[in-house]
């Protein structure tokens, strides 16, 4: 049992191993992708459920209806755009992969979620623990002295090289941390619904409080500051949002009339305030509005002045409306957004801008919005948005004893897919359906509660 218990716990703690792989993409070790540790933790995991069930992990039947339709919508799309590659198959065996593995674990547990996520809250905080010990090693210098020399070599061994390199420091003078993730905004997107649930238990409604939980939101929320994630930042504020929405705060049948006027005066100056005390988080909102703002396409002067984080997205976003002008019913298929990425640069951009930015997220678009306008066309974006939104129980359940924990849990990753949704194009990093799998069987076990109540209710008036 202890063996399984590990097992189950490594399998969770994959959402924060995106950087753990063999090799790298200059030096690849044994294959021609990256390799990454946790396909071989999947994959025990899957043999595991398999011998102690004996059955085989198949998926929901709505789930493997999705799956088709977007792998058909694929093909279709490749043929016609010429992009039925190996790029297209990697993806589909990605997806098919990924989605296995994680629906096993929650099988696994009879489809409890608490106990599920509350694996996953303890692997955030843990991660988020190294995070804040990863900046105070930096404050303290440690990267010139012996231990410094020795993390280095561990961390290497265990590939992820991260630690030291491509670090900036901040105009707080804090450098960005990345824990054991590959960038501090996807350590950020791991850590968010972990972070709302931590914060629910402070200051959301009185039934879901425990203020016990002070310590590991005080260091998963320290943490995400630390990665200075303009998504990061605005995972908070959406989750402050949220909690006032469960309290009824901007309710106007209540006191709502009263807080708004609270919030335009009090709050919105502080978000002003906390754009100009971090530099490049106003850098980065301010070049965004301006890109997407801005009257007709930019040229290419004015990108150049871009910041690399909002070219990534405003380069991908042109490239990808190109393609989806192509072929807007089907996209180009899935894994294509890199081969329109090289087919439609030159259209947009100059090689000087490619040169100063290089091929910034052209794999993934840097949005899973863009990705999928790009891959997916209607048919695919339509089945995304379907499955964020049809999903989202909104607050229905927080009141109530038996359903409070799934509705913090579906909010919570609501949150973190409405962040992907923008600025993640990836179509299976950082638990992408070990997330989506929670948020999808909350939702499904809210409703069936209120079914069974309302038939209950209703079996009681035949009967009276």
């Amino acid at each position: 049992m202890r063996l399984e218990k590990f097992l189950i716990i490594l399998t969770i703690f994959t959402v924060f191993m995106d950087d753990f792989r063999f090799g790298d993409e200059e030096n690849r070790a044994f294959v021609a992708f990256d390799f990454y540790y946790y396909y071989v933790i999947w994959l025990l995991f899957i043999l595991h459920y398999i011998r102690k069930r004996k059955i085989l992990p198949i998926w929901p039947r709505w789930f493997l209806l999705g799956i088709l339709v977007l792998f058909t919508n694929s093909l279709l799309g490749g043929y016609a755009s010429g992009s039925l590659k190996f790029s297209m198959i990697k993806q589909m065996l990605g997806i098919a992969y990924s989605s296995v593995a994680y629906f096993s674990v929650i099988k696994f547990h009879d489809f409890d979620l608490a106990k599920v996520f509350k694996y996953y809250v303890s692997g955030a905080f843990w991660v988020s623990i190294w995070g804040i010990a990863e900046q105070g090693m930096h404050i303290l210098g440690f990267k010139d002295r012996f231990a410094g020399f020795v993390i280095e070599d561990i961390t290497r061994l265990f590939g992820f090289a991260n630690f030291w390199e491509n670090y900036k420091i901040t105009s707080t003078g804090f450098n960005r941390v990345y824990s054991i993730m590959g960038e501090p905004y996807f350590l950020a997107v791991a850590l968010l619904p972990a972070f709302y649930y931590l914060l629910n238990c402070m200051i959301g409604p009185k039934l879901v409080r425990n203020r016990k939980e002070w310590l590991r939101l005080g260091v998963v929320g320290l943490c995400i500051l630390f990665t200075f994630s303009a998504a990061g930042y605005a995972g908070i504020g959406m989750s402050v949002i949220l909690i006032g929405v469960n309290h009824g705060f901007f309710d106007l049948r209540r006191f709502g009339v009263v807080f708004i006027p609270i919030f335009l005066l009090v709050i919105l100056p502080q978000i002003s305030n906390l754009r100009k005390l971090f530099f490049e988080l106003q850098v980065r909102v301010d070049d965004t509005i301006k890109a997407f703002v801005y009257k007709g396409v930019m040229d290419k002067k004015e990108i150049a002045k871009l910041n690399s984080s909002t070219f990534a997205l405003y380069s991908n976003f042109l490239i990808a409306g190109q393609a989806f002008e192509s072929h807007p019913i089907t996209g180009a298929g899935l894994g294509s957004h890199e081969l329109s990425y090289q087919r439609y640069f030159d259209r947009f951009l100059d090689k000087n801008l490619q040169k100063m930015y290089g091929n910034f997220n052209s794999k993934d678009a840097n949005s899973l919005f863009i990705r999928m306008l790009s891959e997916g066309g209607l048919i695919g974006l339509g089945l995304l948005l379907v499955a964020i939104f049809y999903f989202f129980v909104y607050k229905k359940g927080i009141k109530e004893p038996d359903l409070w924990m799934l509705t913090l849990i579906n909010q919570g990753v609501f949150l973190m897919l409405i962040i992907r949704l923008l600025r993640t194009g990836n179509y299976i990093g950082q638990g992408f359906y070990f997330f989506f799998f929670l948020y999808a069987f909350a939702a499904i076990q809210i409703r069936q509660y209120y079914r069974n109540v309302n038939a209950a209710a209703d079996s009681t008036m035949v009967e009276a």
